[in-house]
């Protein structure tokens, strides 16, 4: 199988293969060179104790495979399998038939020559395996959302060489490749396989399964996303709704706003909780945040103040509006709107605040991790 060129001289010195304009060269008496798509087709007449010089040369990047037959009568008697080998453009080997054929290769220039022996050696019935073997992979973890997942995932992928036909046999699972996010392709013959994936983030596995006859299953790829960190709240004052307005600093997230609760809940499934005094905002005008909990956790929140308390007048007009959060780390702002202006007083990490702006003035806040960060 491509990307390998290879080029056969006889013990007379005929010769074989792809001359430079890609047409065939063949000299040798009563063999042959076939092409058909990605593969290449020698046959080599050995019944007079001919001798071959088989020369091989990367023509590309990838992996190829090479089996090697005995035939008799028109009919395969044992066959010798190289499954899967990496190429490169600047490798070269040689093919080396005998009682057992192996190859000879020298990956670069620089690097020294390599024996390799069959990854597998077939028997007559064996040899006419030529369905690819077939593989599953389940994922395994707490999920939310399809694809997302709050916890480590287990991979598990599972490979079988079912015969083709009842008239044929199966030559048998040989590995599993298998590839993690961009890493490079590695192969295993363990079935079941297991993969534990714990690092936050998106993820794509994809593998393959190969037969002993060298048969590649096409290529498959599953993708998900773990997730473990619950998502941050950003709250703020809504003139046209005249409440409080929760939302997410990240995409993809829920809220649910029960009044004296607002949760929210992103694609894997961890929830943000925050809990209010007051169970009715709409009526007491107020709010003021008295625990917050990520997936179940309290977040201690005792140095931290956020409160807002607003009134209207008879036509429907904002006409007081006051806001306070205060963090742990040491900053305390406080706003107030009399229906005109918005004062803005306080001190944070800057120094002194003292502003005063035209109209209202919301403030906005957002946790972070248990502690509530402001700004406008």
């Amino acid at each position: 199988y491509s990307p390998v060129d290879i080029f056969v001289t006889d013990q007379n010195g005929n010769q074989m293969g792809l001359a430079a304009d890609g047409s065939i060269v063949n000299e040798i008496p009563n063999a042959a060179f076939e092409v058909m798509g990605q593969e290449k087709f020698l046959y080599l007449p050995t019944d007079e104790g001919q001798t071959y010089d088989i020369k091989m040369q990367g023509t590309g990047t990838g992996t190829y495979t090479i089996t090697s037959q005995n035939i008799a009568d028109s009919q395969t008697t044992s066959t010798e399998v190289f499954s899967n080998l990496p190429v490169t453009p600047t490798l070269t080997g040689h093919i080396n038939l005998s009682n057992q054929t192996t190859l000879s290769i020298q990956e670069t220039p620089e690097s020294a020559t390599e024996t390799i022996t069959p990854s597998a050696t077939l028997n007559a019935d064996q040899s006419e395996d030529v369905a690819p073997p077939i593989s599953t992979a389940t994922l395994s973890g707490t999920q939310g959302q399809p694809g997302f997942y709050r916890s480590d995932v287990m991979v598990t992928i599972t490979a079988a060489d079912g015969a083709p036909s009842a008239a044929q046999t199966a030559s048998g699972l040989l590995s599993i490749s298998y590839q993690i996010d961009a890493g490079p392709f590695q192969k295993t013959p363990n079935t079941p396989l297991t993969l534990p994936i714990i690092a936050e983030g998106p993820h794509a596995i994809t593998f393959f399964s190969t037969d002993n006859a060298g048969n590649n299953e096409l290529k498959k790829t599953l993708t998900f996303t773990i997730d473990k960190t619950p998502p941050e709240a950003v709250i703020e004052f809504d003139p046209a709704l005249r409440d409080l307005k929760f939302s997410a600093t990240q995409e993809g997230v829920a809220a649910v706003d029960q009044g004296s609760a607002v949760t929210l809940t992103d694609q894997a499934g961890n929830t943000t909780q925050i809990t209010l005094e007051e169970k009715n905002r709409l009526q007491s005008m107020s709010a003021h945040v008295r625990s917050l909990t990520y997936n179940g956790v309290a977040a201690d929140i005792n140095k931290n103040t956020l409160q807002y308390i607003w009134s209207y007048d008879k036509t429907n007009h904002l006409k007081n509006f006051f806001q306070q959060v205060t963090s742990r780390k040491d900053y305390n702002i406080v706003a107030h709107y009399s229906g005109k202006t918005t004062k803005v007083a306080g001190q944070d990490q800057t120094g002194v605040i003292s502003q005063s702006f035209t109209g209202l003035k919301i403030i906005k806040v957002t946790t972070n991790r248990g502690n509530f960060e402001w700004g406008y």
